[in-house]
């Protein structure tokens, strides 16, 4: 039998898993709250063509046929979109949460999720997904885990089981972002700062003679131009570790730091998010610094 996969939110993440499963022999369904705007339609339906998978207008019709359930959503959204399908799901089905939230809220949405019979999986994605398509390195929690590595490994998915408690996986992808999400705060900060005065690329080279191996020229355009694109995503995400560091009892003084920088990035570069305008960390600062000058 042929195993079907789905995927509520259609965006990088979901595009580059099923453009990574469907070549496997896996059939893949996409959903996603857009779909019903005509300018994202086109975009959505391109995107399903690119990954041969099929797109459809609704939870209901898209999960009915699917063994797994992928929710990709935006952070922010992640436990609205495990309610609008809970409903929809059936007894058995997997409901594997990739979205970076808080475990508290991971923890909600499998409520959700288990009382309608279904099998809820927090998933942590350790990684950058486009490059590496279906097989980005995924942490796994639940009790569901295990059985879910046993249907999806022969495809590829490089998925490893973290613990059964719900909301570990999700932290350890936030406490990951404190040095990713982090770093590109910090990096985007002294460039702004540094190329006021043309000295970023002296910067730039210094740092990568200090950590041999780490180009930190490539490491800027890489990072730079990720947060230009997706920076009110990783804002958001920063948002859900300020809230689970503070839960915790510990002050979350630079990861609420780093979402401010994200978030004001994002503002000011959300007119070329969509464009090749910005390919690398100078194209990304000269837009900023632009966009405020003072």
């Amino acid at each position: 039998m042929t195993t079907c996969i789905g995927f509520i939110g259609f965006g990088e993440v979901g595009h580059a898993v099923a453009k990574g499963m469907t070549p496997q022999g896996v059939q893949a369904r996409a959903y996603d709250i857009l779909v019903s705007e005509p300018a994202a339609r086109r975009s959505l339906c391109e995107r399903a063509e690119d990954a041969g998978a099929t797109l459809v207008d609704s939870n209901a019709e898209m999960m009915a046929p699917c063994d797994v359930v992928f929710s990709t959503v935006v952070t922010s959204n992640c436990l609205a979109a495990a309610a609008a399908a809970a409903p929809h799901l059936r007894e058995g089905q997997f409901f594997v949460d990739m979205n970076s939230a808080a475990p508290a809220v991971k923890r909600n949405a499998q409520q959700l999720v288990e009382s309608f019979g279904a099998r809820y999986v927090d998933a942590g994605v350790m990684a950058a997904v486009p490059p590496r398509l279906h097989r980005v390195p995924i942490l796994l929690a639940g009790a569901a885990s295990a059985d879910l590595v046993a249907l999806l490994s022969p495809f590829g998915m490089e998925m490893e089981i973290l613990s059964p408690h719900v909301g570990d996986a999700a932290a350890a992808k936030l406490f990951q972002s404190i040095l990713v999400k982090g770093t590109e705060a910090l990096l985007m900060e002294c460039l702004l700062a540094a190329s006021q005065t043309g000295v970023e690329r002296h910067v730039l080279d210094s740092m990568s003679r200090s950590t041999p191996g780490m180009d930190w020229v490539a490491r800027a355009n890489y990072m730079l131009s990720r947060t230009a694109r997706h920076g009110l995503r990783r804002a958001d995400e920063m948002n859900e570790v300020v809230d689970t560091l503070t839960e915790m009892g510990i002050e979350p003084m630079m990861a609420r730091g780093a979402a401010q920088r994200l978030r004001w990035a994002a503002e000011r570069t959300h007119a070329k998010r969509d464009t090749n305008e910005m390919p690398g960390y100078r194209e990304v600062i000269a837009v900023l610094r632009a966009a405020d000058p003072t």
